[in-house]
């Protein structure tokens, strides 16, 4: 699974089990709905500004979305240059 498949996955899950409607979590975020939908399926990435949005929306960690082997990832990209 690649890292941004592993964020999708992580992101669909926190928005599916945060207990909120998917309008409540647009409206907390200030993110669209459309684009909050297209979050719970899969079928986008948030760019960082609205993971961010979203993490404070769901009151949850970034590490809930970012697990260890993603970091490990970003890491090591940045020592190869």
């Amino acid at each position: 699974m690649s890292s941004n498949d592993l964020i999708k996955n992580n992101v669909s899950i926190a928005i599916k089990t945060s207990g909120m409607t998917l309008k409540k979590i647009s409206n907390l975020s200030k993110i669209n709905y459309s684009t909050i939908i297209k979050y719970a399926n899969k079928t986008r990435i948030p760019k960082l500004k609205n993971l961010i949005k979203l993490v404070i929306a769901l009151n949850i960690k970034m590490d809930d979305i970012l697990d260890i082997n993603v970091k490990m990832s970003i890491r090591n990209e940045k020592t190869k240059k």
